[in-house]
């Protein structure tokens, strides 16, 4: 099967969800089918890493990347799309020369569909108009946007919410039924689209967990002193740190008065100034950025723990900590979908006292935490490694392309 891929970046090497998720898909692609790829790069680092990605993946036929918008033209772009309520970061993803090469590719080669990757790129549904399309927009952004808007106690940071929900509403309902099919990568996000969204055919394409994260050691969980707690997130997001401030004051006393010698590490950007203001004032807590070994950083956790209440789509640092075996608390939001059960793989939890109640739990056993930790890897082995994903991807393009 040949099949033309549209990307607003490379992306690799993986450095966020959404790259995580698009470099998993070549992956597989790749060893499978013929794939020609066109996109965007961002200055001489965004070229860069199109050569890294051509590397790795030899098998992928890269054919042209163009550069974002820039300046005086990007601001035009962005007027446009505020006129017309679109998101505005599509803004830089616009290029005559791409699409008259596109045209070109698509009249000269029989081409089974084209993958159109992130939301981005939604407005190229006009190319090969007699192709089957496929976007993979990655979350349902306009859940993200509504949650945000709910959580966030910032006024200013409420507004941009307020926009980006009726934005990405707004290209859901009118860009989105255009496609063949959409396949975000959660069925949370795929039940959100198609009730707000009736026209959309959708269905869903996980993120792949990396080969490495499976082949590397499971995690052994001791009787150690004192106990290490990871909480992550992207704390630098009001919404995002909300859940960690309620977490710090209302679930981390209650850890102490059992455990009252417990290390905890807020792993993540830094955190917004209300956030910095919690911790500070509770000793044994560290801020860390960026660590040099990332998977031995998880595994000095005991437990890891994941307080977001906002957000879409699936939280790859989630899945990364599970399989490798650590054992994981966090909101339904984080956890429904990973397909997870409650007190097997994970602990799904709705409040801070009951992170409290399971973190408590974990600490008093590593004999539980080493049963979660081994059956949060196998979980996601059977529903998120390459080869599970896979089976998703072909059976997708071969339903798109029939």
């Amino acid at each position: 099967m040949k099949i033309l891929y549209l990307l607003p970046e490379s992306p690799y090497p993986p450095q966020n969800g959404p790259q995580h998720h698009t470099y998993g898909l070549l992956r597989i692609a790749a060893e499978r089918y013929e794939c020609h790829v066109a996109g965007f790069y961002c200055g001489e680092e965004g070229q860069l890493r199109w050569r890294q990605l051509q590397e790795n993946l030899p098998n992928l036929q890269i054919h042209l990347i163009v550069p974002e918008l820039k300046g005086a033209p990007r601001f035009i772009q962005r007027l446009l799309r505020f006129l017309r309520c679109h998101p505005l970061i599509m803004a830089g993803y616009v290029s005559p020369a791409l699409v008259r090469w596109a045209n070109n590719f698509l009249q000269e080669n029989r081409v089974a569909l084209i993958h159109v990757d992130q939301f981005k790129l939604a407005h190229f549904w006009r190319i090969g108009a007699d192709i089957p399309h496929l976007l993979i927009p990655y979350d349902a952004f306009s859940l993200a946007a509504s949650r945000d808007f709910k959580l966030s106690r910032l006024l200013t940071v409420k507004a941009r919410a307020l926009y980006k929900l009726l934005s990405f509403t707004k290209i859901e309902r009118k860009i989105y039924p255009r496609f063949s099919m959409v396949s975000p990568v959660s069925q949370v996000d795929v039940k959100w689209l198609t009730s707000r969204s009736p026209h959309v055919n959708a269905t869903v394409i996980e993120i792949p967990v990396p080969d490495e994260f499976f082949s590397a050691p499971i995690a052994e969980h001791q009787e150690t002193a004192p106990p290490h707690i990871i909480c992550a997130g992207l704390f630098n997001w009001d919404a995002v740190a909300q859940g960690a401030i309620r977490f710090f004051q209302e679930a981390v006393p209650l850890i102490r008065q059992q455990f009252p010698q417990t290390r905890f590490s807020v792993w993540g950007p830094p955190p917004t100034a209300e956030l910095q203001a919690v911790i500070a004032q509770i000793p044994q807590v560290d801020c860390v950025n960026w660590v040099e070994d990332y998977s031995g950083m998880l595994k000095s956790a005991a437990v890891y723990v994941y307080p977001q209440t906002c957000g879409s789509g699936m939280q790859t640092k989630v899945q990364q900590a599970m399989a490798l075996g650590i054992p994981v608390i966090a909101c339904p939001e984080s956890l429904d979908p990973l397909y997870v059960t409650s007190e097997s793989q994970a602990f799904v939890c709705t409040k801070p006292t009951e992170m409290a109640e399971a973190a408590i739990r974990l600490l008093k056993s590593a004999k539980l935490r080493n049963e979660v930790g081994a059956a949060a890897r196998e979980h996601m082995k059977q529903h998120f490694s390459l080869h599970a994903v896979a089976r998703r991807l072909d059976s997708v393009y071969q339903t798109v392309s029939s």
